[in-house]
């Protein structure tokens, strides 16, 4: 039966194949709102609120009222969605589809950098298949209306691999290590979690016994890369807290407390 399905997926062309996909996956998810129409809670409401923010010139800032006082953060929240967010709202307005449109744009980027990226390390058909799991994934779907930074950490993941894994190492230009830095520096913006992801590829050439100076360039590029994206943000946070804050303060006692006052 295996054998058969993947007889199937490899058929027919890339182009056709990609293109199906991203219909596929585009109406899934315009069908899915149309179906149960967006409505932004919690986290999502939040990154959205900071994406108008930036749209209108404001400062990036959460106001938490509680009954005598009010708790003002500028840095709590990571900046990498509201700032994808903000030049969609700054077009269109805070309309309640304008998360939609721009996971439409991320889902396309994952789409095209997961089905390279598959082609290079398996075959095309595995490709087709991983693209078939990603364009009908329900999680996917069902998050396609919501502010969610899992969507734009999901895109840039993918992009930087795909920008890096293509051919061998030392026949990769340094522009495209680069880029791919960049893309891991925007997915540490999203999710600071993803702090390591930088030094990632330099650990991968190490494990399979590249030679060291292919290590040190993937270590120096990536990281260069990132730095270019970050070290903005991190100087607005020294200008508005006046103490060094790579990307926001949501460390220390949030690990215990998560949302709980």
């Amino acid at each position: 039966v295996l054998a058969g399905i993947f007889r199937g997926l490899d058929r027919g062309g890339e182009g056709l194949w990609l293109a199906g996909l991203l219909v596929l996956a585009i109406t899934l998810r315009v069908g899915w709102c149309l179906a149960v129409p967006p409505v932004q809670v919690s986290d999502t409401a939040l990154y959205f609120q900071l994406g108008e923010a930036l749209a209108s010139g404001g400062p990036y800032r959460i106001e938490t009222p509680y009954p005598t006082w009010t708790r003002i953060t500028w840095a709590s929240w990571p900046p990498g969605l509201p700032l994808a967010l903000a030049p969609l709202i700054w077009l269109f307005g805070a309309n309640g589809f304008v998360p939609l449109l721009l996971n439409l744009l991320l889902i396309s980027v994952t789409l095209v950098a997961s089905y390279a990226l598959t082609c290079r390390i398996a075959d095309r058909s595995a490709a087709r298949l991983v693209g078939l799991a990603i364009a009908a994934s329900p999680n996917l779907v069902m998050l396609s209306g919501q502010a969610s930074k899992e969507l734009l950490a999901l895109a840039l993941v993918t992009a930087a691999a795909a920008l890096i894994w293509d051919r061998p190492f030392r026949d990769i230009r340094a522009g495209r290590i680069l880029l791919a830095g960049a893309c891991q520096g925007a997915c540490l913006l999203t999710q600071p979690a993803f702090i390591l992801l930088p030094v990632l590829p330099a650990v991968v050439l190490w494990l399979r016994g590249d030679a060291w100076r292919q290590v040190v360039r993937a270590l120096v590029l990536t990281i260069a890369g990132a730095v270019v994206v970050v070290a903005p943000w991190t100087a607005r946070n020294a200008l508005v807290l006046g103490e060094f804050v790579l990307v926001s303060t949501g460390g220390g006692s949030i690990l215990y407390r998560a949302n709980h006052d």
